[in-house]
């Protein structure tokens, strides 16, 4: 919804400025209390909005059922006005935006972004295209800077400049990627959001015209330069300029090795993924993808780590020469110019598969690439995969393959508790998949299966022959899967809960697929009356018991809608935290309500009352609508 708050005054021959107000709940592809992941660009009259994930970033923009437009660290967010040239923008910090303010970029203009009480995100310039960069830490919420950033609000508020021409103006051109170091040969890619625009660019800073050079095709940057372009259309003002710079760097070629030689240049690399140096002074190390092509890797050598032997151990230090180390109280590096007195030694210790074990003196804290965060962190338990090391300018070695153990069954595998990977020959049939979370049993047993996997999978289906590693979170025993060797399922029986009262659920029952029924549900509170998050408690006739939603974040999950009262059925699985057994769900609901409505395409239209009753002659009152397939509820008068 669009609200003009300032007349516009046409009768002199000019146009005074005007404000528009967009509540993002209102807006045509969003509804209030549905949360949307992946939300792409949208039109509100002369305006429109476009969030991109960006290259760098682990999570896409998203819109969540709370009302507000979520922009994570590294989204950005392209406002076009076709109208003409603004010179104002405001977004309104939702609840979350509070907890998670970060740093805005803008790509024209100023910004202002304040934390603190009054939580301002403003800019101010003359353009008809501004695009928004998300900062990396939460460094001005309360969350603090050790969470990621967001930028995330329930409202913009745009002022055009006024006083200019009426004609519309074209979408200023975007690049990917927009400047920075890159490799001789990076290809550059321009985009307008103005349709049927062309666009013209320059390579030596000069500003484009309609007689400079025509874009067609992505540009390949062979020296550093100055990048700008503008687009034109017919019956429209040229679009305004958009400049970046390109500095071209040495591309350095590293080959694998397992062993290392002080002094040299290293990559540390694990599942396509290159560690980075940290662009502040602590975090976790960020990636790049790269690829080993017969034990080599081309990069930019920037990215290496210079590795020099010391009393103990080996020091390790960025291409800007600080040195890294830990300080013990989290699992992310810190950095520093000169070497600390403590956490800056590590071990390092070549594996039977080509990786290595690099470890903190100081904390017994090993290098890991996490995939769930598609990071590197120093953790003290197997959380991921170890890295293998390629030297700058070194020959690739082979790399050795380590014979890989073999059980039959999930109980063996549980039993040997390795943290090194460990293949499972037998059948398991998957229970259910969501996110990063997949649920398995065979006949020994049940498992948590905690990883991204690529292929997808369904209640019933029958996987063999696969591989993870063991860990153990929380007492919780999990399989950190090898993707590869998650293969396309045979389709199988599907597995229905087992039906147990609260008093039955203990740790020995482990992941295990139950139902709970005629539980009164209620959210758990601390002891100032607050409700916990995603936490609750469940009761029945026998006792009393956690429930923890898991599946609450729509960028990450198929949210599972938790309802509280009285009368209810839980299914989910056991878990374990501390010790201490509790149940994640997988649905919540009241058997005496709509549970499911099948669907059939070649059906007229069909009305259930909210009990699930069908109803001939819906009036006055709300229904489920049933109409090929497609269910939706509706409001008949």
């Amino acid at each position: 919804m669009k609200k003009f708050l300032l007349s516009l005054l046409c009768l002199a021959g000019f146009v005074a400025a005007q404000a528009e107000t967009f509540v993002m709940s209102e807006q045509a592809p969003f509804s209030a209390g549905t949360t949307i992941s992946g939300i792409e660009a949208w039109t509100n009259g002369d305006y429109t909005f476009t969030p991109v994930k960006g290259e760098t970033s682990a999570t896409a923009p998203a819109f969540n059922k709370a009302g507000d437009v979520r922009l994570y660290a590294a989204n950005t967010f392209t406002i076009d006005c076709a109208a003409g040239n603004m010179s104002e923008i405001s977004f309104t910090i939702s609840a979350q935006g509070k907890k998670r303010m970060t740093t805005v970029e803008a790509s024209t203009g100023t910004m202002t972004v304040t934390g603190a009480d009054d939580y301002t995100c403003k800019w101010v310039g003359d353009a008809a295209s501004v695009t928004f960069t998300v900062g990396d830490k939460a460094t001005l919420g309360t969350d603090g800077a050790s969470k990621a950033g967001q930028l995330c609000f329930t409202q913009i508020d745009i002022t055009g400049a006024g006083g200019g021409s009426t004609t519309p103006v074209v979408a200023a051109p975007s690049f990917s990627p927009n400047g920075g170091e890159v490799v001789a040969g990076t290809e550059v890619t321009i985009t307008c959001n103005t349709e049927g625009a062309t666009i013209y660019y320059t390579l030596d800073g000069t500003e484009p015209t309609l007689n400079s050079s025509v874009y067609s095709a992505p540009i390949a940057i062979m020296e550093s330069c100055t990048l700008k372009a503008m687009a034109a259309a017919a019956e429209m003002d040229n679009s305004v300029v958009t400049s970046a710079d390109f500095t071209v760097i040495e591309a350095a070629q590293f080959g694998y090795v397992m062993a290392v030689t002080s002094g040299k240049n290293y990559l540390l690399y694990s599942s396509k993924k290159i560690a980075t140096p940290l662009t502040g002074n602590y975090g976790y190390l960020q990636v790049e993808s790269a690829t080993d092509e017969n034990g080599y890797i081309n990069t930019n050598k920037l990215n290496g780590f210079t590795i020099t032997a010391v009393d103990g151990g080996y020091t390790i230090q960025d291409s800007n020469g600080k040195y890294v180390y830990q300080t013990g109280t989290y699992n992310s590096f810190n950095v520093s110019e000169t070497m600390p007195e403590t956490g800056a030694v590590w071990t390092i210790v070549p594996q039977n598969d080509g990786t290595m074990l690099i470890t903190n003196v100081a904390t017994g804290k090993f290098i890991q690439y996490d995939a769930a965060y598609t990071s590197y962190g120093c953790y003290s338990d197997a959380r991921g995969a170890l890295p293998c090391l390629y030297e700058e300018g070194a020959n690739a070695q082979q790399k050795p393959e380590a014979p890989m153990e073999e059980v039959a069954t999930i109980a063996e595998w549980i039993a040997k508790a390795s943290t090194a990977n460990v293949k499972i020959t037998g059948t398991a049939t998957v229970m259910y998949q969501n996110g990063r979370y997949m649920y398995i049993q065979d006949a020994t047993s049940a498992l948590l299966v905690y990883g991204d996997l690529t292929n997808k999978y369904n209640n019933g289906d029958q996987i063999s022959n696969f591989v993870g590693a063991y860990k153990n979170f929380n007492d919780l025993i999990e399989l950190i899967p090898v993707d590869s060797t998650f293969s396309a399922a045979t389709a199988g029986t599907a597995i229905e809960p087992t039906q147990v009262q609260v008093e039955d659920v203990a740790t020995d029952m482990m992941s295990q697929y139950v139902k709970i029924s005629g539980v009164e549900v209620a959210a758990t509170r601390d002891d100032a009356g607050a409700a916990v998050a995603n936490t609750y408690t469940i009761t029945d006739n026998t006792g009393s018991l956690t429930l923890y939603n898991q599946f609450y974040n729509a960028s990450y999950y198929d949210v599972v809608e938790i309802i509280e009262g009285t009368g209810l059925t839980v299914e989910g699985f056991i878990s374990v935290r501390n010790g201490v057994a509790q149940i994640v769900p997988s649905k919540v609901y009241d058997p005496s309500g709509v549970e499911s409505i099948e669907l059939n395409e070649n059906a007229p239209a069909t009305y259930y009352n909210l009990q699930g009753v069908k109803v001939n002659n819906p009036a006055n009152g709300i229904y489920i609508k049933v109409q090929g397939s497609k269910a939706s509820k509706v409001f008949v008068k």
